[in-house]
């Protein structure tokens, strides 16, 4: 039996679109989990840094500081970095952490926006749409 390219196309996609919506769902749970348990406090971006790993993209990624309710003082990177910066040098943000692993944060520390809602809904809807057309392909 061969596979036809419209069927590895359509796996592809599928597993394309399921690692995007698992990546959406543990932010979504961390951001969820500090909004219960966190910390928020005020930071300042120090600096920006650019992923030199990324050779399609550049995308920078801020480093925060910020005082912690136990006395100390972090330097920390977030994990999220856009191609276009969202923040300069200098910036005050707020972070909201978790106390017991400090390094696990947010910025912005604000309840899931109408953006990342759509974002995925979105998502949702190409990777149902994968799934129907994989599943009623002529054979």
């Amino acid at each position: 039996m061969l596979i036809s390219t419209v069927d590895i196309d359509s796996f592809v996609s599928f597993l394309v679109l399921t690692i995007i919506l698992l990546a959406s769902a543990a932010y979504y749970r961390l951001r969820q989990h500090l909004l219960r348990v966190g910390e928020r406090v005020e930071g300042t971006v120090i600096r920006l840094e650019a992923d030199e790993n990324d050779l399609e993209t550049q995308r920078y990624y801020p480093v925060v500081r910020f005082h912690t309710s136990r006395g100390v003082w972090l330097e920390a990177r977030y994990t999220h970095g856009p191609e276009v910066p969202a923040y300069v040098k200098g910036q005050t943000v707020t972070v909201l952490y978790d106390p017991d692993h400090p390094t696990r944060f947010v910025l912005g520390a604000t309840p899931v926006s109408t953006w990342e809602w759509g974002m995925l809904a979105l998502t949702v809807g190409v990777l149902a749409y994968c799934v129907y057309a994989s599943l009623n392909q002529p054979l």
